[in-house]
C-alpha cells in the first residue's frame, strides 16, 4: 500500500480489496451453489420422480392381477352377469395399459444407463406377455364360461414365471435406480465437499487479507498518531525539543510536519522572547535608577514649592499692609491739603507712617528677592527634571510636564517678584 495516498484512498483501497475478497467468495459461493441445485434437481428428476413413475408401472401390474382374480370370483356368483363383468374390465384393464405404457415412457426416457434400459425392456415385455398370454386369455375364458381353465391359466405355472420375472425385473429396476442415486449423491456430497473447502480456503484467504489489512492501516494510522499524541504531551509540559518520524504524504504526515513547523517556531519566538526579556530587565534597571533621582528632584521641587507658598503667603500680607498704608498715606495727604494749618503734627504722623512704608518696603525688597532666588533655584530643578525625563524616554513623558509646568511657575514667581520690585521703587520715588 502507498504510504504517500491520503487516508480516504487508504480507507477506500482497502475496503475496495475487502469487497474484491467477498465479492469473490460470493461468487465461488453462488457457482457451486447453482451447481448444487442443478445436481439437486437432476437427480430429482432423474432418480426420485422416476421412482413415482417405477412404482406407477408395480401398480398397474399388481392391479391387472387383482382386476383378473376379481373378474374370476365375481363370475362364480350365481347371478353374475359376465357379459358386464367382461366389458368392465376389459375398460379397465385398457386404461391400466394406457398408464403403464406412459410411465414406462417417462421412466424410459429418464434412465440413461444400457443395463437399466435393458432391464426397463424385459419388464414391458414380460408385462405385456401377462397381458396377451394371460389377462385376455382368462378374460375370453370367463367370458366363455369355461371358469376352470381360466382358474388354471390364473394359479398355472405360466402366470407365476411371468409374475416372478415381473416381480424380479421391477425389484432389480428399484435397485439399480437406488444405487444410481446413491452414486449421484455419493457425486453431490463430494461436489459439496470440495465447495465447501474452496469457500474455506478462500474466506481463510480474505481473513488473511483483512488482517493485514488491518495491521497496515493500523500501522501507517495508528503509530503515527500515538508518535503526535506524545509530541503534544510534551508541548504541554513546556518541552518543545520533539521529534517525529512520520514522513508520509497523508494528512497525518502534512500534521506532523505542521507540529515540527509549531515546535521551530515556537522555538524562535521563545528565543526572541528571552532576548526582550533581558532587555525589558536592563531597561527596568535604568528606568528604577532615573525614577529615583526623580523622586529625589521632584521631592527637593515640592520643598521650594512650599518655600514659595509661603513667601508668597507673606507678600500676600505685606501687599495688604501696604495697601493699607497707601489708603493711610492718601487720607493722610488729603488730610494735610485740606488741614494744612495743622501740618506739624499731622507732618510727624505722616513721616513716622513713611518711614513704616519704608521699612515695609524694605522688607518686601528683600521678600522679592527671596522670591526671585526661589524662581531660578525652581527653574533650575525643572530644567534637571526635564532632563532626566527626556533620558526616560516614553517612561519620563509625565515628568517632563511636571518639570515644565514648574519652570512655568517659576518663570511667572520671577515675573510677578519683578513686577512688585518695580511698584515699590515707583512708591518710594513718590
Amino acid at each position: 500500500m502507498d504510504m504517500h495516498l491520503h487516508i480516504r484512498g487508504k480507507l477506500v483501497l482497502s475496503f475496495l480489496l475487502l469487497a474484491v475478497v467477498a465479492a469473490v467468495v460470493g461468487a465461488v459461493g453462488t457457482r457451486y451453489i447453482i451447481k448444487m441445485q442443478a445436481l439437486d434437481a437432476d437427480l430429482y428428476e432423474r432418480f426420485t420422480a422416476t421412482m413415482n413413475d417405477m412404482s406407477a408401472i408395480s401398480d398397474g401390474f399388481y392391479k391387472q392381477k387383482i382386476l383378473l382374480r376379481e373378474l374370476y370370483l365375481n363370475a362364480l356368483r350365481p347371478d353374475a352377469n359376465r357379459a358386464a363383468l367382461v366389458s368392465d374390465a376389459k375398460q379397465e384393464m385398457a386404461g391400466l395399459e394406457e398408464g403403464l405404457i406412459m410411465s414406462h415412457a417417462t421412466v424410459e426416457a429418464a434412465v440413461d444407463d444400457a443395463g437399466t434400459l435393458e432391464i426397463l425392456s424385459d419388464m414391458r415385455a414380460a408385462i405385456d406377455r401377462f397381458g396377451t398370454e394371460v389377462g385376455e386369455e382368462v378374460v375370453n375364458l370367463i367370458a366363455a364360461g369355461n371358469m376352470e381353465a381360466a382358474y388354471d391359466i390364473l394359479t398355472g405355472t405360466k402366470a407365476v414365471e411371468i409374475e416372478n420375472k415381473i416381480a424380479e425385473a421391477i425389484n432389480l429396476l428399484f435397485a439399480r435406480r437406488e444405487m444410481s442415486a446413491q452414486k449421484q449423491a455419493e457425486t453431490n456430497a463430494r461436489l459439496a465437499a470440495a465447495a465447501t473447502a474452496t469457500m474455506n480456503v478462500i474466506i481463510a484467504a480474505g481473513f488473511i487479507v483483512a488482517v493485514m489489512l488491518g495491521l497496515l492501516l493500523s500501522r501507517f494510522i495508528s503509530k503515527p498518531v500515538k508518535e503526535m499524541v506524545v509530541a503534544a504531551k510534551q508541548f504541554a509540559t513546556g518541552d518543545l525539543n520533539v521529534e517525529l518520524t512520520t514522513k508520509s504524504k497523508d494528512e497525518i504526515g502534512l500534521l506532523a510536519e505542521a507540529l515540527r513547523t509549531v515546535s521551530d517556531n515556537m522555538t524562535e519566538v521563545l528565543s526572541e522572547i528571552r532576548k526582550a526579556a533581558d532587555q525589558v530587565a536592563a531597561g527596568a534597571a535604568q528606568l528604577a535608577a532615573t525614577s529615583t533621582s526623580l523622586s529625589a528632584g521632584a521631592m527637593q521641587q515640592a520643598g521650594s514649592i512650599e518655600e514659595i507658598t509661603a513667601a508668597l503667603r507673606q507678600i500676600e500680607v505685606k501687599t495688604g499692609q501696604n495697601a493699607e498704608n497707601a489708603n493711610t498715606a492718601g487720607d493722610l495727604a488729603e488730610i494735610v491739603s485740606i488741614n494744612a494749618t495743622k501740618g506739624t503734627g499731622c507732618m510727624q504722623k505722616m513721616l513716622r507712617a513713611m518711614d513704616e512704608i519704608n521699612v515695609s518696603a524694605a522688607d518686601i525688597a528683600n521678600i522679592v528677592k527671596l522670591i526671585d532666588d526661589i524662581s531660578y533655584q525652581t527653574n533650575l530643578l525643572a530644567l534637571n527634571a526635564a532632563v532626566e525625563a527626556a533620558r526616560a524616554g516614553q517612561h519620563g513623558k509625565g515628568f517632563a510636564v511636571v518639570a515644565e509646568e514648574v519652570r512655568n511657575l517659576a518663570n511667572r514667581s520671577s515675573k510677578a517678584a519683578k513686577n512688585t520690585t518695580e511698584l515699590i521703587g515707583r512708591h518710594c520715588r513718590k
